[in-house]
């Protein structure tokens, strides 16, 4: 091989060096730019949302308000610290992986009560099992528990971050079908059960600030 091919494939790495570097930099850029106007939407979102509960009678000082409030503010602080990037760095697998997972099993399995209890609170309260919202509730219990079989098991084993992500999505998901569920209820249920209906919705405000909060 003589100097000029050298060279020339001197050349050619280089420039796919140069190539793949440049992506890169659009590339988590581009996530950047993304997760910005995500978090705008969020922060929009929320906004709404507390107009909503406060509108269905959850004054200032009360817990559910008083939590939305916070995150809303965390939001607001997180949305600004991205803007402050160039890029959006990848974030990489901590030693706390185990513990974060820990904390989701924990989670898991007080949702998990949560649940039981409420159907519990149902039967007492003489609603059918053909209603909606006890129907729901059973559906949520058997994710959950199936779930928190499967966190057993990843705890048990090695830590893979994607099921970890996909646990967390799914137990979010439930949480806010649980909230929209909850808000429904509010509309239509008499003035006995309208306390017991708020300190659900409550609850589970309360548990998915907590999931929101947990991350790789």
């Amino acid at each position: 091989m003589n100097r000029k091919q050298i060279t020339s494939i001197g050349l050619f790495i280089s420039a796919f060096l140069l190539f793949a570097a440049c992506g890169w930099l659009f590339y988590r850029y581009f996530k950047r730019w993304a997760r910005i106007r995500s978090d705008r939407d969020t922060v929009v979102q929320m906004r709404k949302e507390l107009v909503e509960y406060k509108r269905l009678g959850f004054g200032q000082e009360s817990e559910l308000v008083t939590i939305l409030t916070k995150r809303l503010h965390q939001q607001k602080m997180k949305k600004r610290a991205i803007k402050q990037q160039w890029f959006l760095v990848a974030s990489a697998v901590s030693e706390q992986s185990r513990m974060h997972l820990q904390r989701l099993f924990d989670l898991n399995r007080k949702m998990l009560m949560g649940y039981i209890h409420d159907v519990q609170e149902y039967k007492k309260r003489g609603v059918p099992s053909s209603d909606p919202i006890v129907r729901f509730s059973y559906d949520k219990m058997v994710r959950l528990t199936i779930a928190l079989s499967e966190l057993e098991r990843q705890l048990n084993t090695s830590i893979v971050d994607g099921e970890f992500s996909k646990r967390l999505r799914r137990m979010q998901e439930i949480t806010k079908q649980s909230i929209i569920q909850c808000k429904d209820r509010l509309h239509g249920c008499g003035d006995d059960e309208k306390l017991f209906v708020r300190e659900q919705l409550t609850r589970r405000i309360r548990e998915l600030d907590q999931l929101e909060r947990i991350s790789l």
